[in-house]
């Protein structure tokens, strides 16, 4: 639901101000997080357009969700972003309807950073993970060659792309021998009629087969997958049953449609919050995946966060799978959530008391949780190296052994862009070499980082 003035409803409930930005005009405005019967809105005030609002998520696990997530992270000073995307190209071998750039392909497309540039970049940079990114990273013929130079760095590197370039399988082998780490790999599904709404074209046959060239030669693979509501909802079940199947497939990434560049305009029925998915992902697992376990999972991913010092996203939920027996299994068959959230809240009381004594009793407990609620150890064990490399940037949470993650994300664009949980707890940078400023292309050698500046940006710019 969007576009709805909420003001005059007597249920009106306002959990906290915030500032967001304005979809007619793209100004930040002052907005405010409401609850409405069973719905959390996010409530714009534009004094020139008005009152404009839309549906974040189902009060019944958000607004527990969102005091324990504030009464930490309201405590921790700024810390360093987890994830830093690389962006290296605005060329692309695709059309999207959706692309979130719209037309930035074309004005930005001559506008990608040299070999030098990147370099200078990395001699400043203390991010050990980066994200090759663009519009299309794999438009650049010296891709290898940019991967080699992250490498030479001690750079973990992961690539961002469409796959269609991945159909080549010598093409692939030369990128894993550059060192490549892992391949995030845009995918929609199995549906035709979903594939060409979404992206111009029935490409499913070229996805398959960019994937099985990623199998062959073990390359560890994330799918990210696009969900639009009433298009491809209904394939999330068959899209994690294809990825279990695929040892080398380690992360299924189920994003919300984004509502920028070639999309700002398209039908509001396509919206979703991560809630609905994590609803469709349950009705589509036959319940092995329970909602209410995502929420205790996340908040248990807040409790790691704050005890590395390290930043997450509120909207931003994950979840792990166990492959086991040719099939797989939710986390919490071997680890009892259930009876790990108590000591999580009690962590949370601590930590509003004083952070030390909270890290020193969250030490003290991992291991008695581990004996008492975990049934198999090796899964627990590995469930801490995962974590431990992914705060700690080592490459193991690339390619687990065993395990599956599951996230359930949302973009920060125009309609959902909260600046209570920008800047200081956003895990996420891109680093550019090119942006609009003041209606003009400005390059910039040194690189700079931001947030993705186009994503929530409405007003035109000349060029």
């Amino acid at each position: 639901m969007t576009n709805q003035i909420l003001s005059d409803k007597k249920e009106r409930q306002i959990l906290r101000k915030t500032e967001g930005v304005c979809e007619h005009c793209g100004n930040r405005v002052d907005a405010f997080m409401v609850k409405i019967g069973e719905d959390i809105f996010f409530e714009k005030h534009c004094p020139e357009h008005g009152i404009c609002c839309v549906r974040i998520a189902f009060s019944k696990y958000y607004e527990g969700l969102e005091k324990f997530y504030f009464s930490i992270t309201e405590k921790k000073e700024y810390c360093s972003v987890e994830m830093v995307e690389l962006v290296v190209s605005f060329s692309c071998n695709m059309n999207c309807p959706v692309c979130y750039l719209g037309d930035f392909t074309k004005t930005l497309k001559d506008y990608n950073p040299t070999l030098q540039e990147i370099e200078r970049f990395l001699k400043t940079t203390q991010h050990r993970a980066l994200v090759i990114s663009g519009a299309e990273a794999t438009c650049r013929e010296d891709l290898c060659d940019i991967i080699k130079l992250l490498k030479s760095y001690g750079k973990t590197v992961s690539l961002n792309t469409n796959g269609i370039k991945l159909t080549d399988f010598e093409y692939v082998s030369r990128l894993k021998n550059a060192g490549l780490d892992r391949v995030n790999m845009q995918f929609t599904g199995f549906s035709s009629e979903a594939e060409i709404t979404l992206r111009g074209n029935d490409y499913i046959e070229k996805k398959l087969q960019a994937l099985e060239n990623l199998r062959k030669l073990n390359v560890s693979t994330g799918l990210n997958v696009l969900i639009a509501g009433g298009l491809n909802d209904s394939q999330i079940g068959r899209i994690i049953e294809f990825a279990a199947k695929n040892k080398n497939i380690k992360m299924v990434n189920l994003s919300t449609m984004i509502f920028v560049g070639n999309t700002k305009d398209y039908p509001r029925s396509y919206y979703l919050m991560p809630d609905d998915i994590i609803q469709f992902v349950e009705d589509q697992t036959k319940q092995s995946i329970k909602p209410n376990n995502v929420y205790i999972f996340k908040k248990l991913e807040i409790v790691i966060s704050s005890f590395l010092n390290k930043n997450t996203c509120l909207y931003h939920q994950g979840y792990v799978l166990v492959r086991k027996d040719g099939g797989i299994r939710p986390i919490d068959y071997y680890v009892d959530l259930g009876k790990i959230e108590p000591y999580l809240d009690k962590y949370q009381k601590l930590y509003l008391r004083n952070i030390v004594l909270a890290k020193l009793y969250l030490l003290s407990v991992s291991l008695l949780i581990a004996i008492r609620h975990v049934k198999i150890f090796k899964a627990a064990g590995e469930l801490v190296r995962y974590f431990g490399s992914y705060f700690f940037n080592r490459d193991y949470f690339l390619n687990p052994t065993s395990l599956m993650t599951l996230v359930f994300s949302v973009e920060c664009d125009y309609l959902r862009k909260d600046y209570t949980m920008y800047g200081k707890n956003c895990p996420c940078k891109a680093v550019f070499f090119a942006k609009y400023s003041n209606g003009k292309i400005v390059t910039d050698s040194s690189a700079h980082e931001d947030t993705y500046w186009f994503l929530w940006r409405k007003k035109k710019t000349k060029t």
